[in-house]
């Protein structure tokens, strides 16, 4: 492959060449650099280091980056995630309130989902905040967290597998006594 522009000093660059194969596409990522320059620092994004080993991870880890280039998050981000998701009722915010609109008291019902979405708003701020300050601690605290971090989405995946196959034996023999 050739550069179809000049490419400015430093002579320095990353390329991530992706490759559709199947569903899933595969994405290569390089680092060119001269040898006469000295620099500190500087190393691939996260999206692209050799750490994310399947592509999968590596996809994600890219959209992540990508999404929040020279971002960081404020409190005030935090608080919006934790106000539009509390703010939007689950099924049960409206069954309760089409209860109340049955029953005729609708003041009521409103008032109920929206101190139901106000506390979960509260309660997702909450947890958010303090996920993240716990997550930053335990990084510096313990090696290899991070690996453990990474890791923790199949286990959990598989603790559901294990659930769901729990309810569904139980369902079985429920039906067949």
């Amino acid at each position: 492959m050739e550069s179809s522009s000049i490419i400015p000093e430093p002579h320095e660059f990353t390329v991530a060449l992706k490759v559709s194969h199947g569903r899933s596409p595969i994405t290569y990522c390089t680092r060119f650099v001269e040898d006469h320059h000295h620099h500190h620092g500087g190393d691939l994004p996260a999206a692209a280091s050799p750490e994310y080993q399947d592509a999968h991870e590596r996809a994600h880890a890219q959209q992540v980056a990508a999404r929040l280039a020279s971002q960081r998050v404020t409190t005030w981000q935090i608080v919006l995630f934790g106000l539009t998701g509390g703010l939007m009722p689950c099924s049960a915010a409206v069954a309760v309130l089409l209860v109340c609109l049955q029953i005729k008291q609708i003041l009521l019902g409103f008032a109920l989902v929206l101190a139901f979405s106000l506390g979960l708003a509260i309660t997702l701020a909450t947890a958010g905040a303090v996920a993240a300050v716990c997550v930053r601690q335990a990084a510096k605290r313990f090696k290899g967290f991070e690996d453990l971090a990474r890791k923790m989405p199949y286990v959990s995946s598989a603790v559901m597998a294990c659930i769901g196959l729990l309810i569904g034996i139980q369902g079985v023999r429920h039906l067949l006594h």
